[in-house]
């Protein structure tokens, strides 16, 4: 900040401590308070935007997670009741090649 004497007056310039949109709601102030050009404005909005990035990767990881168990049971249930080389063939978007088998028991 810079302080500033002027005809009797004095006029103090200062860019506000705030790291954080929760910061600023805290401090009493709004995005309108802050001058047009001062860089507050900048940092709080690429701070916010790393907050929220971070929580998206968060989000993302945990779904990638839960999509991977999902798959594995899907994969489970499908070999218990489909032949490994139908299944697979199927997941290729290939039809399931028949087999001509001798003898077969149909339960």
């Amino acid at each position: 900040g810079g302080l500033h004497h002027e005809g009797g007056r004095l006029l103090f310039l200062c860019s506000p401590h705030m790291l954080t949109i929760e910061d600023m709601i805290a401090s009493g102030c709004h995005m309108s308070d802050l001058p047009l050009h001062d860089t507050t404005r900048d940092l709080l909005f690429m701070a916010e935007m790393r907050t929220a990035e971070a929580s998206l990767n968060k989000k993302l990881d945990r779904l990638a997670i839960e999509l991977a168990e999902a798959q594995a049971r899907s994969d489970s249930l499908l070999y218990s009741m489909l032949p490994r080389p139908v299944v697979e063939d199927l997941r290729e978007g290939r039809r399931a090649r028949g087999k001509l088998e001798d003898a077969v028991s149909i339960l």
